[in-house]
C-alpha cells in the first residue's frame, strides 16, 4: 500500500532554506525581523515567518509596512526588517517562486533615513560631584550609587552597565600600572561584543 504524499509548502520550505543558509545568529535576528513584520501586518496573530505566502508580498505592501513600523521602532529596527525580507525575497526568486519584477519592486521601496546620532557630552569633575551628591541626599541604596559611581569613573556605557549587572561572569576585573601608578582594569563587553578594557581612576 502506498503512503500518502506529504504535501510541502513551497514557500515555507524556502523560508527555511534561506534561515538555513546563515550562521545561527543570523538566522535568529532575520526570524525576528519576520515576526515582527508579521506581527505588524496582522495584529494579534500568532502566524510563524514559514506560515506565511511570502510570494504576496510586493512593492505597496513593504511600503505599508516601512510607514506602519516607523510609527514604533527605530529607523534601524525598521531597516532590518525591510533587510530580511528583501534578502528572502531573493531566495524566492531563486527558488522560481516569484519574478524578477516582484524582487525589483521590493528593492525600490527606499529605507528610512537614519536619525542624526547628538554628540555626547562628558560631565565636568564639577558635574560628576553634583550627580553622586544628588545620589547621597535623595539617600539611594548603597548599590545604585556604587553604579552611578562606576559609570562616572570608567565612562560605561549604558548597554554595558546592564550587562555587568546582569551577567557579572562575563566581566573581569585585574589590576595594572599605568607609569608607576597601580589602578583597576574592568574588563567589559561592549557595543557590538567587543571587549573593551576600562581604566579606573582611584583605585
Amino acid at each position: 500500500m502506498a503512503l500518502p504524499e506529504v504535501y510541502v509548502n513551497p514557500v515555507g520550505a524556502s523560508v527555511e532554506r534561506w534561515l538555513a543558509s546563515y550562521p545561527p545568529r543570523t538566522a535568529e535576528t532575520y526570524r525576528e525581523s519576520l515576526l515582527l513584520a508579521v506581527r505588524m501586518m496582522i495584529q494579534g496573530s500568532n502566524v510563524i515567518a514559514s506560515d506565511v505566502d511570502w510570494t504576496r508580498f510586493d512593492d505597496a505592501m513593504l511600503s505599508r509596512l516601512r510607514e506602519r513600523m516607523a510609527t514604533q521602532y527605530a529607523p534601524n529596527t525598521v531597516n532590518r526588517t525591510m533587510a530580511a525580507i528583501r534578502s528572502l525575497a531573493q531566495r524566492l526568486r531563486r527558488d522560481r517562486l516569484i519574478d524578477g519584477d516582484q524582487l525589483a519592486a521590493l528593492n525600490s521601496v527606499k529605507t528610512l533615513p537614519r536619525t542624526r546620532v547628538h554628540a555626547r557630552v562628558a560631565l565636568s569633575p564639577a558635574e560628576q560631584r553634583l550627580v553622586l551628591n544628588a545620589c547621597a541626599t535623595m539617600r539611594a541604596p548603597i548599590f545604585h550609587q556604587a553604579i552611578v559611581a562606576l559609570m562616572l569613573a570608567g565612562g560605561l556605557r549604558s548597554d554595558e552597565t546592564i550587562r555587568l549587572v546582569n551577567d557579572r561572569a562575563g566581566v573581569s576585573i585585574r589590576t595594572t600600572e599605568v607609569g608607576e601608578v597601580p589602578v583597576a582594569v574592568l574588563d567589559v563587553i561592549g557595543k557590538g561584543r567587543k571587549q573593551r578594557a576600562i581604566y579606573l581612576r582611584g583605585y
